[in-house]
């Protein structure tokens, strides 16, 4: 299923439709992971937000965004970062949130959120101008298998911009709470987008301050053997505190979008990749 920004329904035709193993189950930790999203009202975590701030520019900068005639958001989540990525995109483009663990009321409240896009659980067809695998591919057992079926559905030349949690010695208790069979290096990534027939156009980290702040959290829980268990999705900071944070991560982020732009890759806490199809 798939709709237009300015209107709910399907467009005229379906085309290049595509399959994914029956056994793939997705959760996804990304604006916000359906197991993280607390009851009632919340405030975005300055990571979430400055995330969304560095791939809407990536993106901007890199794409011809006027000629981008439908968007695929795989793993969506609460379809947060594509409706915050629409105000870039024409009126007309078409708009698509699928993850596979939507329930139909869930359906529901999403698209009452966000009227500009649909919402669906069943498989997604093309062609898509632009794919996003968002903290997505972590989820799947056969990862390349995966983007191989997001890259049977984009149109020729099509863009997917993929994004992971970095290192896979940081795995600890966050990651099992979230079912990630793995975290990935720079090169690990490379190699995914590269098996699944995507051509790496530019690739980079993000959060680098965190990593070195993960390091260390890993480090105490492996020591002391403490499984968090608070609710993942909540951040209730004073707005002083979460201005000053997003204002970093901001910088930080352009700081690691410059040496991108140089073929510098840096260490970051997550990784990305945005690719173009063969």
């Amino acid at each position: 299923m798939t709709t237009r920004s300015s209107q709910l329904g399907a467009p005229s035709s379906f085309l290049h439709p595509f399959e994914f193993p029956a056994t793939m189950c997705i959760h996804v930790d990304h604006r916000m992971d359906l197991v993280e999203i607390p009851s009632g009202q919340f405030a975005r975590h300055p990571w979430e937000s400055s995330r969304r701030d560095f791939f809407a520019r990536l993106l901007v900068d890199n794409l011809a965004m006027g000629e981008i005639g439908s968007v695929l958001d795989a793993g969506a989540g609460d379809g947060w970062f594509l409706s915050e990525l629409a105000p870039v995109l024409r009126s007309s483009v078409e708009l698509t949130c699928w993850d596979l663990n939507y329930t139909i009321s869930q359906i529901g409240e999403l698209e009452a959120q966000h009227p500009g896009g649909r919402f669906t659980a069943e498989t997604p067809r093309g062609p898509f101008g632009l794919a996003l695998a968002l903290d997505v591919i972590e989820h799947v057992e056969d990862d390349v298998g995966f983007l191989r079926g997001l890259v049977g559905c984009l149109r020729p030349r099509g863009w997917i911009l993929v994004s992971v949690p970095a290192w896979q010695q940081l795995y600890g208790p966050h990651d099992a709470r979230l079912k990630h069979f793995r975290r990935y290096s720079p090169a690990q990534l490379t190699d995914a987008v590269r098996s699944a027939d995507l051509d790496n156009v530019k690739q980079g980290g993000l959060f680098h301050g965190l990593l070195l702040a993960r390091v260390a959290t890993r480090a105490l829980e492996f020591a002391t053997s403490k499984n968090e268990t608070q609710d993942l999705g909540t951040w209730n900071k004073p707005t002083w505190i979460t201005k000053v944070v997003h204002s970093a991560l901001v910088v930080e982020g352009r700081i690691s979008a410059r040496a991108s732009d140089h073929g510098v890759a840096l260490p970051g806490l997550s990784a990305w990749a945005l690719c173009r199809k063969r």
